[in-house]
C-alpha cells in the first residue's frame, strides 16, 4: 500500500466513504479526534474516541478492532 495525502484530512469533517470509495478496496485512514471519532461514528454509529496514535479497524461498517496507543505498544513489543 503506498501512502497517499489527501487535503480533506488537513482537518475538519470529513467522509470516509468518499475518501474510500476513490481509493480502493483497501484503506488507511490516519489521524485523530474529532474528526476520526465522527468518521468512525459515521462509518460504523459506535460512539469512540480516537487518541492521537489509535487505530480503529472497520469493515463492511461494522467496527472490529479500536486500540489505543497503549495496546499499540504493547503489541509492537512481542
Amino acid at each position: 500500500m503506498d501512502p497517499l495525502e489527501d487535503e480533506r484530512l488537513a482537518g475538519g469533517p470529513f467522509d470516509p466513504h468518499e475518501l474510500a470509495d476513490e481509493h480502493g478496496e483497501n484503506v488507511l485512514l490516519v489521524g485523530h479526534d474529532p474528526d476520526f471519532s465522527a468518521a468512525v461514528h459515521r462509518m460504523t454509529g459506535a460512539q469512540v474516541r480516537m487518541r492521537k496514535g489509535g487505530l480503529a479497524g472497520v469493515e463492511k461498517g461494522e467496527l472490529k478492532v479500536l486500540l489505543g496507543p497503549d495496546e499499540l505498544e504493547a503489541i509492537s513489543s512481542h
